[in-house]
């Protein structure tokens, strides 16, 4: 069994047996004692998440009961086939064996021994997906089968309908693309490519921007039960209204949401960027700002879910209650996020919590007001910069600073977030005015000398499921922070103050920059000649204005001893394609 929701025994003793569990966002689950034990016999349970076994003794190594990676040909894809070498061939039980053929019409018993699940292994060797690539274009037809660039399609959606149905990627060429979508199981949504690319790593979403503008017609992108092995990745989500979840409405999903900017989006009642009920999504280096929900959450609502929300700028969203993030009844992570500029007209301007069992760390607030906590709640506080928040910095609990490594002090950005005193966006009952005109999301860069540099807490950085990398390990930290730089990065002039084997990872969604890279290019280059140039000339390396970009060789001095490892390292990419550079700017500068 290998879907998004758990297994869940309520008054019952079933027997379960050659069956494998994997890769669910909760496994096998024991609602309540009822005095007779389920029974368990050679079933292979691993990779849900957050538990394999919930409410029972876990039954791993007795009975023929394991707990170790099936290697299923491609789930991300559909394949649910086992390999040769899986560790489910010949583990079943042949007394269980109660079908004589397996998913494939195949023999049920080969070699001997059933194996746990529902394919017997032929000895295939199953290829990686996607077996299918769709490609979309403003100039396409829906009449085309989007094989390649020529034969595009013309419409999102029915493009990811067509991938869905073999397991594929949908990659959407630059444009604007006015539709809401629903995202299918087993296809994965690109955009960013130009429309010649023929490797999905050659894309650049930044320079080739790809919008999903809803028109105010609904939510933009829904996910919904049972689609939850699926991706959404490098888009502009904009223009988005409903009821819940003005850009995205998960309903039972897990999808990965990553590299986007979800912007300006609007909910009569909860989630303007993001709603979750019962969903447990990765959320990954996306800039989610300039929403507004009329309620509850105006850039992320969670309900009874449980995601991993990491390395995201959540900037400029405003509600009643939690303007950057609402939450009830959840439990997961968050971490490595930057909380910053967001307005609650009740309480929580950063987050508002309600009955959660979160892990928040390595986040950085500066809101109206900062985290309110409401009800009963057994959230972990650690390694967060909460400071400067207007109404307060916590509430309904004890402020955590001086433990577990939160903090309170200015984190110093390059430039803070800035509605121009009429709160972000628009107001509707103006619509002559133009009172977005003056929003100002910052540049929520750490300038030199940030306390957050070098603070935060390894452990919580999540695994890059992602794959934002591309180099197919899912189980490594995620290896970039939100800009596209090494997200673990030490600065040499800045003590350890975090936690873990340095370099220790930065507090918020950005690390400190690379030296070198002193015009925030993404590159060291000869864009950063006269930068360097210019620091020699003696300006003081520590203030937060200053050169210590040009520093190269942590001396403390901008000199020629810099400028020849400037000479070497000139024109090296410190930043993979498709990563934005700027991404804090005003409403009207992108």
């Amino acid at each position: 069994m290998t879907t998004d929701s758990a297994v869940v025994l309520s008054s019952s003793s079933p027997t379960i047996v050659n069956t494998i569990v994997a890769f669910n966002s909760f496994g096998i689950y024991r609602s309540q004692d009822d005095g007779v034990a389920p029974a368990f016999r050679h079933n292979c349970v691993y990779g849900n998440t957050p538990s394999d076994y919930t409410g029972f003794t876990d039954p791993t190594g007795t009975n023929g009961n394991i707990s170790a990676d099936p290697l299923l040909g491609d789930l991300r894809y559909g394949n649910t086939h086992i390999q040769p070498d899986s560790p489910c061939v010949d583990a079943g039980n042949n007394a269980d064996a109660f079908a004589d053929f397996d998913i494939d019409g195949e023999p049920r018993i080969q070699g001997g021994t059933v194996e746990i699940g529902a394919d017997e292994s032929d000895g295939t060797v199953w290829p990686p997906g996607p077996y299918a690539i769709v490609r979309v274009s403003p100039a396409g037809d829906d009449a085309n089968d989007g094989s390649s660039w020529v034969l595009a399609k013309r419409t999102v959606q029915a493009s990811i309908d067509a991938a869905a149905a073999v397991g594929g990627e949908v990659w959407v060429q630059t444009g604007t693309y006015q539709e809401l979508i629903t995202l299918r199981r087993y296809a994965s949504l690109y955009g960013g490519f130009a429309g010649s690319e023929t490797m999905r790593d050659q894309r650049d979403w930044v320079a080739n921007v790809t919008t999903l503008d809803g028109q105010r017609q609904g939510s933009v992108v829904t996910s919904q039960a049972r689609q939850g092995a699926s991706a959404i990745d490098g888009f502009t989500i904009t223009n988005g209204s409903a009821r819940y979840g003005g850009g995205l409405y998960l309903f039972h999903a897990s999808p990965t949401i990553a590299n986007n900017d979800i912007t300006g989006n609007t909910a009569t009642d909860n989630g303007g960027g993001l709603y979750l009920y019962k969903s447990s999504p990765m959320i990954a280096n996306n800039t989610i700002r300039g929403n507004n929900a009329g309620y509850e959450g105006g850039g992320l609502c969670l309900e009874l879910s449980f995601p991993r929300i990491a390395n995201n700028n959540i900037s400029g969203n405003s509600a009643a209650r939690g303007g950057g993030l609402h939450e009830y009844s959840s439990s997961g992570t968050i971490t490595n996020n930057t909380i910053a500029g967001n307005i609650a007209r009740d309480n929580g301007g950063g987050l508002y919590l309600g009955s959660s069992a979160l892990t928040i760390g390595n986040a950085v607030a500066f809101n109206s007001s900062g985290i309110h906590l409401s009800g009963t709640d057994t959230t972990r506080l650690l390694h967060n910069c909460v400071y400067g928040n207007t109404a307060y910095d916590y509430s309904g609990l004890s402020a955590p600073t001086g433990t577990d490594g939160n903090i309170s002090a200015d984190p110093l950005f390059i430039r803070k977030p800035d509605d121009g005193g009429d709160a972000w966006g628009d107001d509707p009952a103006t619509p002559d005015v133009n009172e977005g005109a003056n929003d100002d999301f910052g540049d929520l860069r750490l300038s030199r000398g940030s306390p957050c540099i070098d603070a935060g807490y390894n452990a919580l950085v999540p695994p890059d499921t992602p794959d934002l990398d591309a180099d197919g390990d899912t189980s490594e930290p995620l290896p970039f922070d939100l800009a596209g730089g090494p997200r673990f990065l030490d600065d040499p002039l800045t003590a350890d103050t975090g936690r873990g084997t340095p370099p220790i990872v930065d507090i918020g969604a950005l690390e400190h920059p690379l030296r070198g890279d002193c015009d925030g290019s993404g590159q060291v280059d000869l864009g950063d000649c006269t930068a360097l140039v210019g620091c020699m000339a003696g300006p003081d390396l520590d203030t937060p204005a200053g050169c210590g970009c040009a520093d190269m060789n942590f001396d403390g001095h901008a000199d020629l001893r810099d400028f020849a490892r400037f000479q070497v390292r000139s024109s090296s990419r410190v930043r993979p394609v498709g990563y934005p550079v700027v991404l804090y700017t005003k409403r009207d500068g992108g």
